[in-house]
């Protein structure tokens, strides 16, 4: 018999968690999409991703699920969640689709979609629950969370270079943003539009939105065209304020200058590593030689006291 759900109230027959397990094993070969570092199998109207699966995904998922216009845009809504022997496990409801990825068709409804999100607004930045902020414009190498603009205002411009033009939010509000709508993340249907994969979502400035879609972000040449031609038409329903406009660029100088410093903390890493290497090698060396004077001490000693013992005979 299936358990209870954990997560939404599904109208389907959700699997055991032991079956959703089993099933996702078993059936690699049949994945529909394959991501870094997570992995999506369907069955019976149900997908199941499953690998690296954050919470925080999770309530932006369920988040999204609740507060946008399915007439709009759709949400998958979420009928179980569990980790187990640190591999995250998500089922959901699949989308009924031919293909993966976005139709430039419907260019003028994903649009619509992402304005529909950006008006939704709170006072305090971060992911739907809090929690770390992650995805393209964010530092790997230094994970944080911010309960406050003035935080987050104070945290950006001191990571910026010192050339760099400082941003301020206190006139901005902090929208609902995707953060991370390249077209694999955006399914259309004959009447829909769904936004897929909400990780690195939450409420954050409009710009970087903005920033994600211009920026240089590993994909196709089309994946690529596809995110600037969304981001003009984004613009052109909804363009930037005064306050705005210089934020896109400073958003990418931003990132890079965080690229930029976990490189350069990578390189550091490197030497440190290669003249403690050195050291050892040396070290190493020294020791050897030693080993080998003694050995040849040693020899000779014993030479000298053979020949003491012939003479003495």
């Amino acid at each position: 018999m299936a358990q209870p759900p954990r997560v939404g109230s599904p109208p389907v027959n959700v699997p055991t968690d032991a079956d959703i397990i089993s099933f996702c094993h078993e059936h690699q070969s049949l994945q529909a999409h394959l991501r870094a570092t997570s992995r999506v199998v369907i069955r019976e109207g149900i997908a199941y991703k499953y690998g690296r699966v954050t919470r925080q995904e999770v309530d932006n998922q369920r988040l999204a699920h609740r507060i946008l216009d399915p007439t709009i845009v759709r949400v998958p809504l979420i009928y179980r969640y569990f980790t187990s022997e640190g591999i995250d496990y998500l089922a959901m409801k699949a989308v009924a689709v031919q293909a993966w990825g976005a139709d430039h068709d419907r260019l003028d409804a994903i649009v619509h979609a992402v304005n529909h999100l950006h008006s939704f607004t709170r006072t305090s930045p971060g992911p739907a629950l809090g929690g770390e902020y992650g995805g393209m414009l964010w530092p790997e190498d230094d994970p944080r969370s911010f309960s406050t603009r003035e935080d987050l205002e104070r945290y950006v411009n001191r990571r910026l270079s010192g050339t760099r033009q400082k941003m301020s939010f206190v006139d901005l509000p902090m929208v609902f943003t995707h953060g991370d709508l390249c077209s694999r993340n955006i399914l259309c249907t004959a009447q829909e539009i769904w936004f897929l994969d909400w990780e690195f979502s939450g409420y954050y400035p409009r710009t970087t939105e903005i920033a994600v879609l211009q920026g240089d972000i590993k994909g196709s040449k089309e994946d690529c065209l596809f995110r600037q031609r969304l981001a003009d038409h984004v613009l052109h329903v909804a363009p930037l304020s005064a306050c705005e406009l210089p934020q896109v660029q400073t958003w990418l100088d931003f990132a890079l200058d965080c690229v930029r410093l976990r490189n350069r903390s990578a390189e550091t890493d490197s030497i440190m590593e290669g003249t403690q290497s050195s050291h050892a090698r040396k070290k190493r060396r020294r020791a050897t030689g030693e080993a080998t004077r003694m050995e040849y001490r040693q020899e000779v000693l014993s030479e000298l006291d053979a020949q003491l013992i012939h003479i003495g005979t």
